[in-house]
């Protein structure tokens, strides 16, 4: 007796589950302040991903054009997959190069493409370790990048990254989430 209805209202939590995730795509309003809405990656798809795969959120589509503080690691390029004025954002550490993978390398479906200012910085990006925050102007949609990669996500870089342990605890951001 108790299995079966043990299975019932897992079969009835089941059935809920859609149904809570549209509302909480469509519940909370994204409110953005002067400095920019937390972004994680953890929003930029609806969850559970369905039979279309991969879809923007809500939030993240809320939030195109907007002023975002986002959290992540700036993915290690070798001097061959580096290009100059931008950088890519991801949720954990990652190592990319073109010695054998190419393409099929170690990146998450949800990474930020970050370009820098073209007036302020026209080199190369040198790689920093460790978690960083970022914050700019976000942009959607599909676009060639200079390293042949099509991004979906990108951010406009307002000034320059920051390494997490060197801001002052109050004005550390919530950590990236990755679930």
């Amino acid at each position: 007796m108790y299995f079966k209805g043990t299975g019932a209202l897992a079969l009835l939590w089941a059935c809920m589950l859609p149904a809570q995730q549209a509302w909480a795509d469509t519940a909370a309003p994204v409110v953005a302040s002067a400095v920019g809405a937390d972004l994680r990656f953890a929003e930029f798809f609806k969850l559970p991903i369905g039979p279309r795969g991969l879809e923007p959120s809500a939030k993240l589509l809320a939030l195109d054009g907007s002023s975002v503080r986002m959290l992540g690691y700036m993915a290690r390029q070798d001097g061959e997959t580096a290009v100059p004025g931008l950088f890519i954002l991801a949720p954990v550490p990652v190592t990319l190069g073109d010695e054998d993978e190419s393409f099929a390398d170690d990146l998450p479906a949800s990474v930020l493409y970050v370009h820098l200012n073209a007036a302020e910085h026209q080199g190369y990006v040198q790689h920093m370790a460790g978690l960083l925050a970022v914050r700019g102007r976000l942009e959607l949609g599909a676009q060639a990048e200079v390293d042949g990669r099509i991004s979906f996500v990108r951010l406009l870089l307002d000034g320059e990254p920051v390494r997490v342990d060197a801001l002052p605890v109050a004005a550390a951001p919530a950590s990236p989430s990755t679930h």
